[in-house]
């Protein structure tokens, strides 16, 4: 066997190159290694060069994404776009327009049927027009003329169509997902036709019910449009490094991308109709940014004043509502069209009177106080953008002006307004004095079923002076509520103070709102109507009142729980109330009788909806609830009272195994403590 001798030697290195190679300077990058690659696609001048498809880029483009790239890729998305999210500065307190939204979408809806009319696509390529023109036009007549073209390049027939609420919805959102694509497909023109045509659709007031609904889904459309044009300028920013600049100051933007701004404006500017022009040139307001510091200021007076050309009283006050959202978001603290949006708004409610106005919602078989309720949530908005962090002498001022106008016919809806914006503590301190302005009302101008309930909304949401609160408050609300013969006027009502009852006041006016809700509801089964305000109620008396035993020995519970006679309906109730009170305190035992007969009550009717059908999910449930029950029960050292409580378990809850199971364990205990 032979050995094999291995002779090392030393690598000469240069330390020198070595280091100077080591010390390099870097790029940082933007991109993760390990990341999905996204190719830039390039912009198309010409017919010819959009015309030619490469089929492997096709092909990849079309491939799917592994899990892990594609939940890479959405952080890295959501990451970049957090960068350029719009930011309002707004401090706490301040409610968003994001969670009125949702409250919007809830409460205004129909069963009608909503027409749309949109206009028909030529489905025209954007290259089909002429380019190559555009440099030799110099005069601004042909530049117009040009951009006219463009806008009306995809005009075909108009098409309409009647919808029911969901399809309405889902044709929305089809509009923006083609506005996306439009975008991401360099159709700029396309796109924006896309918006001036979801913009015409709030000048609809077909089915006027359902309009702040509408509202709320079209901004949202807008709101999109409005961040990708900031995004893509702020691209267009980037410096030679391609880092885009986290702040945008006019002198340090290109040319380039300043010029691309002024053609977004004026391609907005020649928009024929007013409403399209308004919102479209307010959704991409803070695009100003890249031409001056200040001149979205100016922009944003002469926007408001522009509000003033439209006939519709609704479409003017929503119009300005979308102004002052995007104020608030641009500059919080500049107040000058908000104010004067407010003033304007105000002084056009007495076009509801006019014979135009009149005929338009009673053709839609709408009262004034319907009508005007559906100002609510655009005067909301506006009052809360004015009145946040203001100071008590201008508040005093805006709240004198409004008492001095409460018979008018905005009187109401202003005072409602004022009620869901100003700070809680504010209106619990001076609470009589908006009980005097509610009385004041017209209730042919706007019901006062709604300033009562948004009075009591804003109590709850106040800490109250002392408990229990003021009775001759309570007293002197309820005078008028009991009043109230339309349940749909009085359920609201009653929802929000019996809460207020239950967290402020003795189990005695609980007891008394409750008799007075059983009252009014039971004439004609009419309580059928209204099981869910009347479960809201229940779980509300169940999260407030501590004290149980109390609760169900008010004489008017058992009758309150017996308009519960859905049986689906009755069960879920029931299981709520064993679930608040085996949770209340799990380990406090009672021996109360009225309160084990009231629990033990709810238990079997609980019990009887188990049959051989039943899914184990439930039986579980249900085997656990009485089991806890059980256990909540102890009569101490009174073993007659507790093997009789256990006879009388056993005899109603025979069904279930595992309850029988947990009576023999607390007769074991009861027997082994003697």
């Amino acid at each position: 066997m032979t050995s094999i001798s291995t002779k090392w030697t030393p690598k000469k290195r240069d330390y020198t190159s070595e280091h100077k190679q080591l010390n390099k300077t870097t790029n940082v990058t933007t991109t993760h290694p390990l990341g999905v690659i996204v190719a830039n696609k390039p912009q198309t001048t010409t017919a010819s060069s959009s015309s030619i498809v490469d089929p492997l880029s096709t092909k990849a483009s079309e491939a799917e994404i592994d899990p892990l790239s594609r939940a890479l890729a959405a952080a890295i998305t959501s990451k970049t776009e957090s960068k350029v999210e719009y930011s309002s500065g707004i401090t706490d307190g301040f409610e968003p327009w994001s969670s009125k939204k949702g409250l919007i979408l809830s409460q205004y809806i129909t069963t009608k049927k909503i027409s749309m009319t949109t206009a028909m696509s030529n489905n025209n390529d954007e290259s089909v027009i002429d380019n190559s023109k555009i440099a030799d036009m110099t005069t601004t007549s042909e530049r117009i003329k040009n951009r006219l073209e463009q806008l009306d390049a995809y005009e075909g027939g108009q098409q309409t169509q009647s919808l029911t609420q969901q399809e309405y919805v889902n044709r929305i959102n089809e509009m923006n997902k083609d506005m996306g694509q439009a975008w991401k497909n360099d159709q700029r023109v396309k796109t924006l036709k896309i918006v001036i045509q979801s913009c015409k659709l709030l000048a609809d007031m077909n089915v006027m019910e359902f309009y702040p609904s509408k509202f709320c889904l079209i901004t949202d459309l807008l709101d999109t449009f409005g961040k990708l044009v900031y995004t893509r300028l702020l691209e267009k920013s980037a410096s030679s490094t391609g880092k885009i600049p986290e702040r945008v100051v006019p002198d340090l933007i290109p040319e380039a991308t300043r010029e691309t701004t002024r053609n977004w404006f004026y391609k907005i500017a020649i928009i024929r109709e007013l409403l399209p022009r308004i919102l479209v040139e307010t959704s991409i307001l803070k695009c100003y940014n890249f031409l001056s510091t200040t001149h979205y200021r100016t922009a944003l007076m002469q926007l408001v004043k522009l509000c003033r050309g439209i006939g519709d009283p609704l479409v003017a006050a929503y119009t300005r509502c979308y102004i002052c959202r995007v104020t608030v978001d641009i500059d919080y603290k500049y107040r000058e069209p908000i104010e004067l949006a407010f003033t304007d708004i105000c002084h056009s409610f007495h076009q509801i009177n006019t014979p135009t106005v009149k005929n338009m919602y009673t053709l839609q078989k709408l009262t004034t106080s319907i009508y005007l309720s559906l100002f609510s949530p655009a005067l909301d908005w506006i009052v809360q953008c004015l009145l946040h962090n203001l100071d008590e002498v201008k508040m005093g001022e805006i709240i004198n002006k409004t008492r001095s106008a409460l018979t008018t016919l905005s009187g109401g809806v202003i005072l409602n307004a004022l009620l869901n914006t100003l700070p809680p503590s504010h209106v619990r301190v001076k609470v009589k004095q908006y009980i005097e302005m509610i009385g004041e009302c017209d209730e042919q101008h706007f019901p006062k079923s709604i300033l009562y309930r948004s009075l009591g909304l804003s109590l709850l949401l106040s800490t109250p002076t002392s408990t229990p609160s003021d009775l001759q408050l309570l007293n002197s609300v309820w005078k008028v509520v009991t009043k109230f013969r339309d349940p749909s006027a009085y359920m609201p009502c009653a929802e929000v103070w019996t809460e207020l009852a239950s967290k402020e006041y003795t189990t005695r006016e609980l007891n008394t709102l409750l008799g007075d809700i059983i009252k009014h509801l039971t004439p004609d089964r009419i309580f059928e109507e209204y099981y869910g305000k009347l479960h809201g109620i229940m779980i509300k008396l169940l999260a407030n009142v501590q004290d149980f035993a109390s609760l169900f020995s008010m004489d008017k519970m058992l009758p309150f729980l017996d308009l519960f006679q859905r049986e689906n309906i009755r069960v879920d109730l029931f299981k709520s109330i064993l679930h608040a009170f085996i949770n209340q305190d799990p380990q406090k035992k009672t021996n109360d009788p009225v309160l084990i007969s009231a629990m033990m009550h709810c238990a079997k009717i609980v019990h009887d909806t188990l049959g051989a059908l039943t899914n184990d999910d439930e039986l579980r449930e249900v085997s656990g609830l009485l089991s806890a029950l059980i256990r909540k029960v102890d009569y101490g050292r009174d073993v007659e009272q507790e093997l009789k409580f256990c006879v009388e378990a056993r005899g109603l809850f025979g069904y279930v195994d595992s309850v029988t199971i947990t009576l023999i364990q607390v007769n074991t205990r009861t027997i082994s403590n003697l």
